[in-house]
């Protein structure tokens, strides 16, 4: 379970940035990373940070050769497989999202149901296996990865009253009270992450709120609210 968790909270803010830019389902790219990568333990992912095991093809970046071993007219014969190098798995995520906007997989783009974004990756020739689909969806749904993929609705509202919140933007206020013309106390950087015990709805946003280590109450403020979790912009 831990392995699963932390794969998933590594990898989730750069699918979900990336889908601010492109429009491809958070829940899908996260589906495809743990099925291509083995949840991040194969070769490729952890010696060239490559999550989809995308080949070389037309890439004039740094590459990852894989020695492999194939049984050719009676003979086992030594053949390289050149892969994609990468930086971080940031990179990986968006590489594999620019072969997504090619033509082909424009059914992909913005289809508001993970399900059929699974079947259309499919069908639009990602892979071959007939039963890959099903794969992605049942990834999808154990996971709850779906959760994801609403987090641009500004509207979208669920007052659980407590839980943990992410910050996706480079600096986040904590104000003294629920308002944007509130003093500002100090500030989040991107990807910390804090609990709050309270959801407050002020001044047209979402306002996260919990007990400072001063003993006072601070808030910061949020526009989208999903399941127990927030990600936060810059307000």
């Amino acid at each position: 379970m831990l392995k699963t968790t932390n794969f998933i909270n590594k990898i989730k803010n750069y699918a979900i940035e990336d889908m601010r830019k492109n429009k491809i389902n958070v829940s899908l790219t996260i589906a495809q990373a743990i099925l291509e990568s083995a949840w991040g333990t194969c070769d490729l992912s952890i010696n060239a940070n490559n999550l989809f095991g995308i080949k070389k093809g037309a890439w004039n970046g740094e590459i990852y050769t894989v020695y492999t071993k194939e049984f050719i007219d009676g003979q086992w014969i030594t053949i390289q497989d050149h892969f994609r190098k990468y930086n971080n798995w940031g990179e990986s995520i968006a590489d594999h999202s620019k072969i997504l906007l090619q033509d082909r997989y424009k059914s992909v783009i913005n289809c508001k149901d993970y399900k059929q974004a699974c079947i259309n990756v499919y069908k639009s020739g990602y892979a071959t296996d007939p039963n890959y689909p099903q794969k992605l969806i049942q990834l999808i749904e154990q996971y709850e990865l779906y959760k994801y993929d609403n987090i641009e609705n500004d509207n979208v509202s669920y007052n659980k009253g407590s839980g943990q919140a992410f910050v996706l933007c480079d600096i986040l206020n904590i104000r003294k009270g629920p308002s944007v013309i509130s003093d500002i106390l100090d500030t989040y950087s991107k990807d910390e992450s804090f609990y709050y015990d309270s959801v407050y709805e002020n001044d047209g946003y979402i306002w996260v709120s919990y007990i400072a280590r001063s003993g006072k109450r601070v808030y910061v403020a949020s526009r989208s609210i999903n399941n127990s979790e927030i990600y936060l912009k810059c307000i």
